[in-house]
Parts: C-alpha cells; structure tokens; sequence
C-alpha cells in the first residue's frame, strides 16, 4: 500500500514538472519513424562498416524511404600504458571518436555532434589473445557511440518536431 502511495506521488511530481518520454507518440509523429528515414552513409573502414550496420540495425533504416543522410567520420587511437621495466606493455587504450552530420533531402545540414568512447584492453603474451581483447574494445566502444548518437538524434527530434514532418501517427 505504502508502494502504491509513493507511485502515485511520483507520479504527480513528474507531470506537474513538465516530464515527457522521449520515445511517446504523439500527434506530430513518432520519433521510431523519423529514425526509419535516416540513411547512415557509406563505411570507409572496418569500424565504421560495424557502427553502420548497428545504426541501420537500431534505426531499422527502410534504404528506398530515406529522408535523411546521417554522415559519420570516425578516428580511433591507441595508446599503450602499464609499461613494464623491459618496455613491454601490458595495458592499452583505445578511443573513438564518432563526429557525424545529419542532412536532409535539400543536402542542408541540419544537426552536428560528436561521440566518444574510451576502452582498456590487456595486452597479452598471445598476439591472438590480444588481438580478441582490442576487438572487443572497439565492439564496446562502437556500442556506447551508437547510443550516443541515438540519444543525440532523439534529443534533437524532439526539440524539432514541430519543423521535422517524416510520417503521422494513425
């Protein structure tokens, strides 16, 4: 009973402050709909070949009914750390750096960010061992930068809803 209390309070409190979920549907459209018309470009290397596909994955991108050109330039970096007394590493850093563009059907960019993301493997005796280790670095790091840039993009969707008309909810 106790529980039901505190909902219904919380509940209260967040309606009177203005709260709104990001992902609703609403009468201007839905934000899954919007992200259905962007097309994320073309991949230049293996990395970007990975993110593209988790974008088109997570927007599920309809190729033939795109509104939207999502362009992506991505670095990476690595940097070795925990140096041992015969100079060997045993720890490395691995960065990426996500600065993408959204343009719409005139070629207009309408919306710019950036993402990163920071990751540790270890570097082992064994090049394979090490070499699984920093994939799995980049994979984690692909991941949080394609949460980024969807958190990014639903942000800025919301804030111009008004002026974005991809679809209307029925």
């Amino acid at each position: 009973m106790k529980q039901l209390k505190v909902l219904i309070i919380l509940t209260f409190i967040l309606s009177s402050c203005g709260f709104q979920p990001l992902y609703k549907v609403d009468k201007t459209g839905d934000i899954f709909c919007f992200f259905n018309k962007i097309n994320p470009s073309k991949p230049h290397s293996r990395t970007q070949q990975i993110l593209r596909q988790e974008l088109v994955h997570r927007f599920q991108t309809k190729p033939h009914e795109t509104n939207y050109r999502l362009d992506i330039t991505l670095e990476e970096h690595k940097a070795e750390l925990g140096i041992e007394q015969d100079d060997s590493a045993t720890l490395a850093k691995l960065t990426l750096i996500a600065t993408y563009s959204l343009y719409n059907q005139k070629d207009l960019k309408i919306f710019e960010s950036s993402a990163r993301s920071v990751n540790s493997y270890n570097i082992l005796a064994s090049p394979y061992a090490t070499l699984r280790a920093e994939k799995d670095a980049r994979n984690r790091s692909i991941q949080v930068i394609a949460n980024d840039m969807i958190q990014s993009l639903a942000i800025y969707y919301d804030q111009n809803k008004d002026k974005i008309k991809v679809c209307k909810s029925q």
